[in-house]
């Protein structure tokens, strides 16, 4: 919980005001999956998406990234869901370039 205590006190330092919505979201996820991993489970692409989404609310792609190229290691196929997550974050920071390239997975996958 203190990790994502920090993340969300880092959101607000930066300029990012976000609702009660996303700070239980971003709260929940990155408790979730430190708790998983802590009981040794795996996270599937449902978690990954939640966990994402979150990031992208926040703005942080960077970290979002990391967490989407995590997921591709461990094996999880991403779903629209988690598409759609990192589209709304690239348009969120302006980075809407990086679409391009998730458009193009999204046909190859058919998604």
């Amino acid at each position: 919980m203190p990790q994502a205590f920090g993340f969300v006190c880092e959101m607000n330092d930066k300029g990012f005001k976000p609702n009660v919505i996303i700070f239980s979201n971003v709260i929940e996820a990155l408790k979730l999956s430190d708790d998983m991993l802590q009981a040794g489970l795996k996270m599937n692409v449902i978690t990954y998406t939640c966990l994402l989404d979150g990031l992208c609310e926040a703005g942080k792609m960077k970290d979002a990234e990391v967490v989407f190229k995590e997921a591709l290691q461990n094996g999880i196929t991403p779903n629209l869901g988690t598409y759609t997550a990192l589209v709304h974050g690239h348009i969120k920071v302006d980075k809407m370039e990086n679409d391009m390239q998730l458009l193009k997975e999204m046909k190859e996958k058919r998604h």
